[in-house]
């Protein structure tokens, strides 16, 4: 009886075929598969804008008005002390760092200085500011002098000092890094400061994987000139003006209603809450 079987040069093409076919799609599969990297930098990053943007338009936290200065496009420049919970924050530049820390669940202890770290030691995390029970570390760096501009510098490493390279982007040493810089502006733009995670911002809407080879440039040192604002200070022609016979504005730059079941805000001012008016 006769047997169907394959022969031996039949076969050979067939891995032929096949190597050839693996040449060719698994590069291609290789820049589509999802760099977990990447992933934990874009979650991490929605996440600290969220919280930034949320600090900057909270006026609680920061008053817009407040020690003869106007901080309304430049709420984080405040550094007057208010208190949360029962404790104080603030009173210093590590009122961002210390109320920015409240909005994770961490784990040890957090460490904010007032004193502007350098990058080459915030490059290291010797010190975090605080560690994320995800295992996230941040190093947080604030420099608020009202005579020059403010700048918050926030390093982060997506996942810990225990895993990856444990390095900040450097086209030398460094092109495939765990540890990235942002910077904050007084008004609450945050900005990415490294090639890698500019690069990850620009293509979060897809998978495939950076080309790390083809990136160039350095990390930025400041904020860049068209985010820098700064507070205003308030002098008889710039102080809020509330109508006539409301009184004076509070810190906030708030009118507030002599009788809020009664009264309506007048044309150019704006109803903030049921107590409250504001000029437009």
């Amino acid at each position: 009886m006769k047997k169907n079987a394959y022969t031996l040069a039949e076969v050979l093409i067939c891995l032929g075929v096949i190597g050839v076919l693996a040449a060719i799609i698994l590069p291609l599969a290789n820049k589509y598969k999802p760099d977990p990297i990447k992933a934990m930098y874009i979650k991490t990053y929605d996440s600290i804008v969220e919280t930034v943007n949320a600090m900057a338009s909270n006026v609680a936290i920061y008053p817009i008005m407040s020690n003869n200065y106007d901080y309304t496009k430049a709420p984080l420049y405040n550094t007057q002390t208010i208190e949360i919970a029962g404790s104080n924050y603030g009173g210093n530049s590590a009122k961002f760092c210390e109320i920015f820390a409240l909005n994770f669940a961490t784990t040890g202890n957090v460490s904010c200085s007032s004193t502007p770290i350098t990058y080459s030691d915030a490059s290291s995390f010797s010190t975090p500011s605080f560690t994320t029970s995800q295992g996230i570390q941040f190093v947080i760096s604030t420099s608020t002098d009202l005579a020059t501009n403010y700048q918050t510098d926030i390093y982060f490493d997506v996942n810990g000092d225990e895993k990856g390279d444990n390095c900040i982007y450097n086209s030398e040493t460094c092109k495939k890094p765990d540890r990235f810089k942002l910077i904050v502006s007084g008004d609450g733009h945050v900005i990415a400061a490294d090639p890698i995670g500019e690069a990850y911002l620009k293509t979060r809407m897809n998978w495939r994987r950076v080309d790390f080879d083809s990136l160039s440039g350095s990390i930025l040192s400041s904020v860049p000139d068209e985010w820098q604002v700064a507070p205003k200070l308030i002098t008889e022609e710039t102080k809020v003006q509330c109508p006539d016979g409301w009184g004076d504005a509070d810190e906030n730059g708030y009118c507030k209603i002599p009788n809020p079941l009664r009264d309506r805000c007048p044309d150019g001012y704006y109803r903030v809450d049921n107590l409250h008016c504001a000029p437009n």
